[in-house]
């Protein structure tokens, strides 16, 4: 239960046979208790999806940025989400940049290096997400990532300038076109 409701006023009035009500309160989300709730709700979820694969047979990876070009194509995923380490308010990342202990990528940087892997990763698998960003307010750096659209604009136009799109270098899609 929120510990800081917000209380919410309409001019709609809902009515039922024991209850008349114009106002009602919605969770904060930023207390412990609604970090709580957020944090099981992700867990049961995860658990879910998780037990839904596995009785169906499949199973679930969860693969870093690292990658082997020389593998990617065999890995055989059926969809990836791209994130970018960010530094958020108020965590030990932050606390790192702000004493110059660690850096992140340019925008630039990001950029080429999505495409390279877009041109490797199979056509046929999803690509969930190609930039992950925490809230604005919260974001330390790299503040480039607040402007999400624009990162997805330019990963775009790269892929124009370089006549390419996702599996133009697919090793393992080449190698089944020649078999």
């Amino acid at each position: 239960m929120c510990y800081r409701p917000l209380h919410i006023n309409s001019k709609n009035v809902f009515r039922n046979d024991n209850v008349s009500c114009s106002c009602y309160d919605v969770p904060c989300g930023h207390c412990e208790a609604c970090r709580d709730e957020y944090r099981n709700m992700w867990k049961c979820r995860l658990y879910h999806e998780f037990k839904d694969c596995y009785d169906k047979g499949g199973i679930v990876v969860f693969l870093t940025f690292t990658y082997s070009p020389a593998c990617l194509p065999f890995l055989e995923v059926d969809g990836v989400k791209i994130h970018m380490l960010c530094a958020l308010k108020d965590t030990k990342l932050a606390t790192l940049y702000e004493n110059k202990e660690i850096d992140f990528m340019s925008e630039e940087e990001y950029v080429q290096l999505v495409c390279d892997f877009l041109e490797i990763l199979p056509p046929e698998t999803t690509i969930h997400r190609l930039a992950g960003n925490g809230l604005k307010k919260n974001l330390i750096a790299p503040r480039w990532l607040g402007a999400k659209l624009d990162c997805l604009n330019k990963i775009d136009r790269e892929f124009v300038n370089r006549n390419s799109y996702q599996g133009a270098k697919n090793t393992l899609q080449n190698h089944k076109n020649m078999t």
